[in-house]
């Protein structure tokens, strides 16, 4: 599953947002965040701008960050998105 959550920079004409791939119930990386929020084993939560990323489970945990992905791997059961 692909989710992709944009905006329109009318000041530059760039569309931004965060692009998520889900495999499966147990993988999801998402792409285009700015900042890792929360972190605990049943809720990982990432910004990407004044947009929040909220992944809950069982078992997660954050395989790979860096300055715009996440990889994250556990029992997902609940993605949520907040403008």
């Amino acid at each position: 599953m692909n989710f992709f959550a944009k905006e329109k920079n009318a000041a530059h004409g760039l569309t931004e947002g965060i692009y998520l791939e889900l495999r499966g119930m147990k993988r999801l990386v998402a792409e285009g965040i700015d900042a890792l929020l929360e972190y605990t084993d049943t809720c990982i939560a990432v910004g990407a701008g004044k947009h929040r990323l909220a992944i809950r489970g069982h078992g997660l945990e954050m395989r790979f960050l860096s300055e715009n992905r996440i990889v994250i791997e556990g029992k997902i059961i609940r993605i949520e998105y907040e403008e």
